[in-house]
């Protein structure tokens, strides 16, 4: 882990920023984010995380992961086996994955790409870009950031 320590004074406190784990943080973020849900007056409710694989057999030739937030559905992962493309597996998952996301009421489907990877798949799939940055992750290439109002 990083070593990082900085002390500052805080009125009558001394206040110490280091580099910590996650697992230490999580009970804090939680309870600090469902107070402030609760006072912007939205329900509590729980993440979900939603997974579809494509099979030939017993062998998986595609898979895609998203996680349900209150109305929104955001595709982390989706991936198919070079040997399975151009056989409408992704766009088969995509579908998966929309009509999960209407079914628990979801206003929409967003997830990113880079420049080296799928941009012009989502398009034909009726995403569309609503924002890029460039250089992201790593000089020369390009960050895509697309929805799919549903």
């Amino acid at each position: 882990m990083l070593e990082l320590k900085r002390i500052y004074k805080g009125g009558n406190r001394m206040i110490e920023i280091e580099a910590s784990d996650q697992a230490s943080v999580d009970q804090f973020l939680s309870q600090q984010f469902a107070a402030q849900q609760a006072a912007a007056g939205y329900p509590a409710e729980p993440d979900e995380t939603l997974v579809f694989v494509a099979r030939d057999g017993d062998a998986i030739v595609g898979a895609l992961v998203a996680k349900r937030s209150y109305r929104n559905v955001y595709v982390d992962m989706l991936a198919v086996d070079a040997a399975a493309r151009h056989e409408h597996i992704g766009s088969r998952l995509l579908a998966a994955v929309e009509a999960a996301a209407k079914a628990r009421h979801a206003i929409n489907v967003t997830l990113t790409t880079k420049s080296f990877q799928a941009k012009d798949f989502y398009l034909k799939n009726g995403y569309t870009i609503f924002g890029e940055l460039a250089d992201t992750p790593f000089a020369g290439v390009t960050k895509y950031y697309f929805v799919k109002r549903l």
